[in-house]
């Protein structure tokens, strides 16, 4: 009898977990679909007030670099100009904020090696109207120092691995 219920305990710990894991994943997914539904008129309102003409291109950009392959998809980019937008949707937004968050930057210059473009326009958007805008320009010894030369160290570690190493890192993170 007791066994029963541990069995049913265990399932219900599994239900649990995987009820939250399926919330997790709807709450990302809404948050996904509200900014690209906010993207639009984020970009149509800039294009006004910069006089740029950023127009929404979703194709996937690839660039092979011989170790790895860097893909990305820009929110917009002005050819003429020779400028990205990237727009960022914020559940609150700081406009005496004046720094750029890193992880932000590099996607930025990652993106301005995938179309060469000299600069991005990285747009924070908050839910009441609220924005930063910060101009990034193109810097080669940066996309390398901080993007490419990590990357190739990375590609190059791992293809050295042996497999039990490579089993061990497995087991010691779970991946799900």
């Amino acid at each position: 009898m007791e066994s029963l219920n541990v069995q049913e305990l265990l399932y219900q710990d599994k239900r649990n977990y995987e009820l939250e894991k399926y919330k997790s994943a709807v709450k990302l997914n809404i948050r996904l679909e509200r900014g690209n539904q906010l993207e639009s008129h984020v970009i149509e309102k800039i294009n006004k007030e910069e006089n740029m003409n950023f127009v929404q291109d979703k194709t996937l950009r690839t660039m092979n670099f011989g170790f790895y392959t860097l893909c990305g998809i820009v929110d917009g980019i002005d050819e003429a100009k020779r400028t990205l937008i990237e727009v960022k949707t914020r559940n609150s937004v700081d406009v005496n904020k004046r720094t750029i968050n890193l992880k932000d930057r590099l996607q930025c210059l990652a993106y301005l090696k995938l179309t060469n473009c000299e600069r991005c326009l990285l747009v924070e958007s908050g839910p009441k109207g609220q924005q930063n805008k910060h101009f990034i320009e193109w810097n080669e010894n940066e996309f390398e120092d901080r993007i490419a030369s990590r990357l190739r160290e990375f590609v190059i570690k791992y293809r050295n691995m042996k497999e039990s190493e490579f089993r061990i890192k497995v087991r010691k993170y779970k991946f799900n």
